[in-house]
């Protein structure tokens, strides 16, 4: 394996339980989501000058890409607030990979092989179970909540 990767992986997973441990810290966890966000703005303007112009073509799909992004951020932040963070974290990492799948069925009708699928249903099964180890599913948990959704400019 290359250094570069090497030190790439470890970097990411401190990086990642810097955010989490940010979010759930954090009175306000849309103002912690977006003062993490905005580092990353200024990175990507800054190197932007020096990348080619997107094709034309790919316009739809930056401004599809950058609109989900923003709505998974806000799904997140909204998450976070509803249930324990030890819950709403295995669900949306877990559940990704089953958003993906559908997506790619239904818009490129991609589907994997026996395999693959069979990868793709337990590992992200079993992130998502993770969630529920040694805890019952109440009022609370993000995945029954009657009021879930795209309320994340409440407090």
């Amino acid at each position: 394996m290359p250094i570069g990767v090497g030190l790439i992986v470890p970097i990411a997973a401190a990086l990642r339980a810097s955010r989490n441990a940010l979010l759930r810290g954090g009175d306000d966890r849309l103002w912690s989501m977006t003062t993490m966000c905005i580092p990353i703005a200024l990175a990507c303007a800054m190197m932007a000058p020096f990348l080619p112009v997107p094709a034309m073509a790919s316009w739809g799909c930056i401004a599809l890409s950058a609109l989900l992004h923003t709505g998974y951020n806000l799904f997140i932040v909204r998450a976070y607030r509803q249930g324990d963070l030890g819950q709403t974290y295995p669900i949306a990492r877990g559940c990704s990979p089953f958003l993906l799948l559908i997506g790619a069925a239904a818009f490129a009708q991609e589907l994997p092989g026996p395999l693959s699928l069979t990868g793709l249903l337990l590992v992200p099964g079993g992130i998502v179970a993770l969630a529920f180890q040694g805890r019952t599913i109440g009022r609370k948990t993000p995945l029954f909540s009657s009021d879930f959704g795209c309320y994340a400019f409440q407090r």
